[in-house]
């Protein structure tokens, strides 16, 4: 019986090849929007991003801050290069942060639940995450195509 390849992919956080299936992939589809794949198979580009503590502590801890002070702190210090704000935030949080991207020229995307993000990055609920490393943040910016700087525009969202 002949082996089959395992795919790998390289997590956007430690920067590290692994297989495809240890990973976390958000995608983004022709519409614009944002999901956390956890079957892998969901149409439209994707990055991979590892799931565990470990990943975290060595390369995701500077790439992104989660929870409103953190990300709050971040942008106002200037550390955030993109927020990713889950779809089901509180008014009041969408709103601050909504403001908040457009004050300071920051992409914003809506993507998942608070439960949905907590899990991508090994934690409890969040409702925000601040992107904090350039990089991860420009491929993150790559797959929405310019459409995810659309949504800081007042007036939409």
């Amino acid at each position: 019986m002949k082996q089959r390849k395992v795919p790998l992919r390289k997590c956007t956080g430690c920067q590290e090849m692994k297989n495809k299936k240890e990973l976390i992939r958000i995608v983004r589809n022709d519409a614009g929007e944002f999901a956390l794949d956890r079957t892998g198979k969901l149409p439209g580009r994707g990055a991979y991003i590892c799931p565990n503590a470990e990943c975290r502590q060595r390369g995701a801890d500077v790439t992104l801050v989660a929870g409103e002070v953190a990300a709050e702190q971040a942008v106002r210090k200037k550390q955030a290069y993109l927020l990713i704000l889950a779809q089901d935030a509180s008014k009041n949080t969408k709103k601050k942060f909504t403001n908040s991207a457009v004050y300071y020229e920051l992409p914003l995307a809506e993507i998942g639940t608070k439960e949905e993000l907590g899990r991508a990055i090994g934690a409890e609920m969040r409702s925000i995450i601040a992107i904090t490393e350039k990089g991860f943040a420009k491929k993150l910016k790559e797959l929405a195509d310019d459409n995810i700087e659309n949504r800081t525009k007042v007036g939409e969202g």
